[in-house]
């Protein structure tokens, strides 16, 4: 490709905010852990171009067919190719003033490292991650024994500043526009775990330029664009950036009937007694931006996808497998079953084996409250032999347990609308989702003990 060829740049600058926690893992442990982050020189979050070329072009594949990414994203073909038009920078993290961090700080320029509160709490999670426990699943829908591993996250909140170009043969060039619309797809999700609710991107700022480099302007705005990722005054903002909308969409409005608990958190939400409850909710940190200024919120209620995921997902089978007449202790034909196998893959995605595997097209972001202090209630349980059926002797345990709440608005995408085209399948979804809304699908810990009930509404738009 030559400037001959294609004399147009187009450019877009854009600050890319973490909707969701986003893992970005190397693909390594760290000793530790089973995955570490990818760090910059200065020991700050970073996102590889890479990742963000990759996620594009999958993206653009989806949505446009091969022939329109080929043109885009180049292809290699035996011995014929073309190289990519599209080039994309890695992503700089931002200070807490909006300001992107670029280049290795050393002397006087390292100090800021440390000054600025949210580049010296994105430091010090590089020897602490966060990180979430997950647990291998296995052919059965399962969890596999010694399957439990970790995922290390960044928090909700975290921004980049991204340069995206695109060599073209003309000013008003339709593909640029459509590379654009890329960055609001539903499948624009980087990352690790981003069918368990991780990588949700959203575009907060975008400025772009058209640089006709056959003319003189265009030249001198070339020359003094830089290298720089920060805003300059010589690209156009872009408003009103909206998020793409899945093939089909449904919002679900539930209240929680009483206590509930997900997840197991390190510190408690309450201050009450000299000792913290044995099992605690689930509290991660968010970063908040207001004014253009961030600040870090610690210890916030979250709701991970997966557990509501995992719960819709074991519903759905049991519906499904209702709807064909397969029940348990009947026999049944090798068509059944598989089509059976296939409902749930189509939808949930399946593990990859020897067969393969396939992502899944139903799509859900964690949650967090908007409870600065939720009301919640220690209750003490005893430890139970099994053995017996009685109680075991100095086994009392504690729980923290949230009560009640305001409403929490779970958000499910259907990025295919083929992942239901079945009417089976999609009745088998319709069900679990009800039960989940009429308290009958409990959500998190202590579900055999009346916790984690919700009821409520949904809506569901195609």
């Amino acid at each position: 490709m030559s400037t001959a060829q294609h004399p147009v740049l187009h450019v877009a600058r854009l600050t890319l905010e973490a909707a969701t926690p986003l893992s970005v893992s190397t693909g390594s442990p760290d000793g530790v852990f089973d995955t570490a982050l990818v760090l910059d020189a200065n020991g700050l979050p970073t996102l590889p171009g890479t990742s963000l070329a990759g996620v594009l072009r999958h993206a653009c594949h989806a949505r446009h067919g091969q022939a329109v990414t080929e043109r885009l994203f180049g292809y290699q073909h035996g011995n014929a190719g073309a190289i990519s038009r599209v080039q994309v920078s890695w992503g700089s993290i931002q200070d807490s003033q909006g300001q992107p961090v670029q280049g290795l700080l050393l002397g006087e320029a390292a100090q800021r490292l440390t000054d600025d509160p949210l580049l010296g709490f994105l430091r010090a999670l590089a020897m602490r991650p966060l990180f979430r426990d997950r647990v291998s699943i296995g052919h059965r829908g399962a969890a596999r024994d010694t399957g439990k591993f970790d995922r290390a996250i960044l928090p909700r909140g975290c921004r980049f500043s991204v340069e995206l170009s695109l060599w073209s043969e003309q000013v008003d060039d339709p593909d640029w526009q459509a590379l654009l619309a890329l960055l609001a797809s539903p499948r624009f999700r980087l990352g690790g775990g981003t069918r368990a609710g991780l990588g949700a991107m959203a575009v907060r700022q975008l400025a772009t330029a058209s640089l006709d480099l056959r003319t003189e302007s265009g030249r001198q705005a070339l020359a003094g664009l830089g290298s720089d990722l920060a805003p300059s005054p010589l690209l156009q903002a872009v408003e009103n950036i909206e998020r793409g909308v899945a093939a089909e969409v449904i919002t679900l409005r539930l209240k929680p009937r009483d206590f509930w608990r997900i997840g197991q958190g390190d510190e408690p939400l309450s201050a009450r007694g000299e000792k913290p409850a044995d099992l605690l909710p689930k509290t991660e940190p968010i970063v908040v931006w207001e004014s253009g200024h961030a600040r870090i919120r610690h210890k916030v209620v979250v709701m991970p996808a997966s557990s509501v995921k995992g719960a819709l997902a074991h519903r759905f089978a049991f519906h499904h497998r209702r709807l064909l007449g397969w029940f348990a202790g009947e026999p049944v034909a090798e068509e059944v079953q598989d089509a059976h196998d296939q409902a749930i893959a189509g939808l949930f995605g399946s593990i990859k084996d020897q067969a393969g595997g396939r992502a899944g097209q139903l799509v859900l972001d964690d949650l967090y409250l908007d409870q600065t202090e939720p009301a919640t209630q220690t209750l003490s349980h005893s430890v139970i032999d099994r053995f017996t059926g009685g109680v075991r002797d100095h086994m009392l345990f504690q729980e923290e347990m949230i009560w009640g709440g305001g409403l929490i608005e779970p958000r499910i995408e259907i990025l295919s609308a083929e992942a239901l085209a079945d009417d089976r399948s999609r009745e088998a979804l319709r069900l679990a989702i009800e039960d989940l809304c009429q308290g009958r699908l409990a959500l998190g810990a202590g579900s055999s003990k009346g916790y984690g009930q919700f009821e409520g509404e949904y809506q569901w738009k195609r």
